[in-house]
């Protein structure tokens, strides 16, 4: 045979020879990794475990968690209100106002439930006095005004009474010129 006959397979046979010679060092180096990857693997299914786990822990700390009611719930007001107890009525009075009118009142404090029906009000008529009697009558006039003092009466009589108080209503007011 020729020489240029076999020039073609040498090359071919030189070009896969180096091919190969290089697949036969990858080989060997993918033997030598095999084990380092199978190592590998087992710490990432290790860690992929752990995080799970993490996870489940955290979801579980959090949103299966049992939540306290919304602020505006029906559950929360019920929650955070207080039920109401006895109603103790304050002693008729009939107060000078400021600008010489006079009021007759008569107040009803309602109390938390388990106060006793038999609280001392002796203060709670002082609170009275001393809230109605200096103020002119233009101050008890009308809804808002009312209020306003009934609220100011209230927080008079819870600094008396501390978390016996929930509020008070008027069964009498009169007020004449």
């Amino acid at each position: 045979m020729s020489p240029t006959t076999e020039a073609p397979s040498r090359i071919a046979g030189g070009v896969s020879g180096s091919k190969g010679g290089s697949t036969q060092g990858k080989g060997a180096a993918e033997d030598e990794n095999g084990g380092g990857k199978k190592k590998s693997k087992k710490m990432k299914l290790a860690v992929l475990v752990l995080v799970l786990l993490l996870a489940i822990v955290g979801a579980k700390e959090t949103v299966l968690k049992k939540k306290p009611p919304a602020p505006g719930s029906a559950a929360a007001i019920a929650a955070a209100k207080p039920v109401p107890g006895p109603m103790i009525p304050l002693t008729e009075q009939t107060l000078n106002l400021a600008d010489g009118a006079f009021l007759r009142v008569i107040v009803v404090i309602v109390t938390t439930k388990g106060t006793s029906a038999a609280l001392d009000v002796t203060e709670g008529n002082q609170a009275v006095i001393d809230q109605f009697s200096n103020l002119p009558e233009s101050a008890l006039t009308g809804l808002a005004n009312r209020n306003k003092a009934r609220k100011q009466l209230v927080t008079r009589l819870e600094k008396l009474y501390p978390k016996k108080i929930l509020d008070v209503t008027f069964n009498e007011f009169v007020m004449q010129s």
